[in-house]
């Protein structure tokens, strides 16, 4: 998809989160979200992985 964020810029949500899991400094969670350029759509499932180091995001991974 050719798309120029700088004449339409779109939208981006997480429609949902189905799962969270946590192992140590890492969480991950099972979510699906969508995006839309115009009258464009694209949904998709994904897992977010998220190391946390004293409290904070450290690094995030995405998968989708």
């Amino acid at each position: 998809m050719d798309v120029n964020l700088a004449i339409d810029p779109g939208t981006f949500r997480i429609d949902h989160v189905d799962d969270v899991m946590a192992n140590g400094a890492f969480v991950a969670a099972t979510l699906q979200f969508s995006a839309t350029v115009g009258e464009r759509t694209v949904t998709m499932a994904g897992v977010d992985l998220i190391r946390v180091d004293e409290g904070r995001i450290a690094e995030v991974w995405l998968f989708s």
